[in-house]
């Protein structure tokens, strides 16, 4: 198997490590966000203050969609989704959130605020056609939270957000596709079509503005076939990666190593790299994502002057969590 760029993503357990990042994402944002009002414009603040976070990522399948408050209850809403989100792990998530919550949930600082004013808390999460998947409702009984089954099914059908597709996000027309693999992606405003300079290339745009170059590049060996996304990423490693580089490049500097990168897509592996082309003597700076998709591997490849990194990377962040594969 011939690639020229590698990576590696380990893994633990998928039901204790999501409840564990749930939990910890709750005590971060409640020391954040408690302050020193009375009850009901304590909650009020800390509901402005989701507000102005949200949306936000968890961990790769988890996102924080928005936080609802009303008279009578405080409830987050979470999308659960991402191309290593299986469905049938949400019972189990539910069983480990459940137990995990109900012996922490009276304990986060926010929660004091909330009982006080005798609102219920609740924790939804959805799939990401809105549908919600898991419901837990806590209420006060003896002047502590407790999980309250007959409430988180009461509850559940009232609680729902708005499902806006990407295109309508973006606009249609900032969509770049390849029909024939069934993927799409955000182009920036700025990048014009040019010539495909490799056989399996599936994208190629510059911006000449900016001296900026966004490429979509597969492979189609038989081993992705076989492989899993997080399977390849765990099979190479750093040392491996950089000598590949060295065919093309010299003074390699890696600036970024994330093999876990979590986008809304899912996760992928994420690098960023300095070196100078054997080939044109230039340096330049390289920001790449890749993943396993349908039996193929996809490299999104970013190149920009080192100079302008800061404002690139972060344009290339949008571009992969606005990727979609059918």
């Amino acid at each position: 198997m011939k690639t020229a760029l590698f990576n590696t993503l380990p893994k633990g357990n998928v039901n204790t490590d999501r409840a564990c990042m749930f939990i910890c994402s709750i005590v971060i944002f409640s020391i954040i966000f408690t302050g020193c009002k009375s009850n009901n414009d304590k909650v009020q603040e800390i509901c402005e203050n989701y507000k102005t976070i949200t949306p936000s990522r968890i961990d790769n399948m988890t996102i924080l969609k928005e936080v609802q408050c009303s008279d009578t209850s405080f409830s987050y809403l979470y999308e659960l989704g991402g191309s290593d989100f299986d469905l049938s792990q949400a019972r189990s998530i539910e069983l480990n959130l459940k137990v995990k919550l109900a012996l922490m949930v009276n304990d986060f600082d926010e929660s004091e605020a909330l009982k006080k004013t005798n609102r219920n808390i609740g924790y939804f999460y959805f799939d990401e056609a809105g549908q919600n998947i898991i419901s837990l409702v806590f209420s006060i009984k003896d002047g502590k939270y407790e999980y309250d089954e007959k409430l988180s099914r009461l509850i559940a059908p009232t609680i729902s957000w708005a499902v806006t597709p990407v295109e309508e996000k973006v606009g249609s027309s900032a969509f770049w596709r390849n029909k024939e693999h069934g993927i799409k992606m955000v182009v920036p405003d700025g990048f014009n079509d040019e010539e495909m300079t490799e056989s399996n290339m599936l994208m190629n745009k510059y911006d000449s503005r900016n001296n900026r170059r966004i490429q979509v590049i597969y492979s189609d060996d038989y081993s992705f076939k076989v492989l899993r996304n997080k399977d390849y990423l765990n099979s190479v490693n750093s040392d491996d990666w950089r000598a590949g580089l060295l065919v093309n490049y010299k003074d390699v500097e890696i600036n970024i190593w994330q093999p876990q990168f979590h986008t809304v897509y899912g996760t992928v592996f994420h690098v960023i790299y300095t070196g100078v082309l054997l080939t044109t003597g230039q340096r330049q700076t390289s920001v790449i994502a890749q993943f396993i998709d349908n039996g193929k591997l996809y490299t999104i490849r970013g190149v920009c002057m080192p100079e302008d990194l800061r404002d690139f990377h972060n344009l290339m962040r949008s571009v992969y969590d606005s990727i979609v594969v059918d």
